[in-house]
């Protein structure tokens, strides 16, 4: 089992260094990770500016203390979550879907901001 594991490190290293499409899915899925673990310890998002104010306080200090490579990993994933909700905001949709979506867009962007400032 220690070869195999052997192996597919190895892989993974070599495809880091070669594969520029690869090193980005593996950032996005690092980031993704971060954001869902640091965003379990976190109160509830609104989505709010004003009503977000304590867990955005929380979440910069949690920022605070993780190391570079994983900020940098969690602005990726926040960056393609605001884009994400950005660029595919439905034209039709009703209020409560536009609701919904401008919602989740508030969310990323607010901690967007809130990890740049360490970059």
């Amino acid at each position: 089992m220690n070869i195999i594991n052997f192996f597919n490190e190895l892989k993974h290293l070599w495809k880091m260094q070669t594969s520029a499409k690869y090193r980005e899915q593996e950032t996005l899925e690092k980031g993704k990770q971060l954001w869902e673990k640091l965003d379990w310890k976190l109160p509830k998002a609104e989505g709010v500016t004003s009503k977000d104010r304590v867990r955005l306080k929380m979440f910069k200090k949690m920022v605070e203390e993780l190391p570079q490579s994983d900020r940098v990993a969690l602005r990726t994933w926040l960056a393609s979550q605001t884009k994400y909700w950005h660029e595919n905001f439905s034209e039709h949709a009703t209020p409560r879907e536009e609701e919904i979506q401008r919602k989740q867009w508030q969310i990323y962007s607010q901690h967007l901001e809130v990890v740049m400032m360490w970059m």
